[in-house]
């Protein structure tokens, strides 16, 4: 039985959060918008690469966590693709670097071969638990003085 516990939160990204949220950590915050604007490409990426996927997986156990892998990843999607709505709102502009990023993850899903894909999904996802570590070991440098509406959500 797998361990990965879907988390099925919903922040609220409003029209007062500023643009720049973490003015203490201006670089820290940087980092998280554009986490944000790259992240629902990727995570769909993985859910499309996913579904190719487990059509040849025969493992009932290992589909499960498939379909679970995917669900989280929606999730996950469906917060950043939320507060890049707030982004855009705030600089419409935007709107144009959302099409370009999803369009290259388009064309990396149908450029590539399903082993390719699971070893970037493989490489990505190993980023994350070092990445998250690293955050929280250091929550005071990174995020003091922040929005903490966009803080919860990032180390969520």
């Amino acid at each position: 039985m797998s361990q990965l516990k879907i988390r099925n939160i919903d922040f609220l990204f409003e029209d007062d959060v500023a643009f720049q949220w973490n003015p203490g950590h201006p670089g820290c915050g940087n980092m998280v918008n554009s986490t944000s604007f790259i992240a629902p490409a990727f995570e769909r990426y993985f859910i499309l690469a996913m579904r190719d996927a487990k059509k040849l997986i025969k493992d009932p156990a290992l589909l499960a966590e498939a379909e679970l892998f995917c669900r989280q990843e929606g999730q996950h999607s469906k917060q950043h693709f939320a507060h890049v709505a707030l982004l855009i709102r705030k600089y419409p502009g935007l709107e144009e670097t959302r099409k370009q990023v999803w369009r290259s993850y388009e064309n990396l899903l149908a450029s590539k071969d399903l082993k390719f894909h699971m070893a970037y999904m493989a490489n990505l996802e190993l980023l994350f638990a070092p990445l998250a570590n690293y955050m929280v070991r250091n929550l005071e440098v990174l995020f003091g003085g922040s929005d903490q509406r966009i803080a919860s959500f990032i180390l969520w």
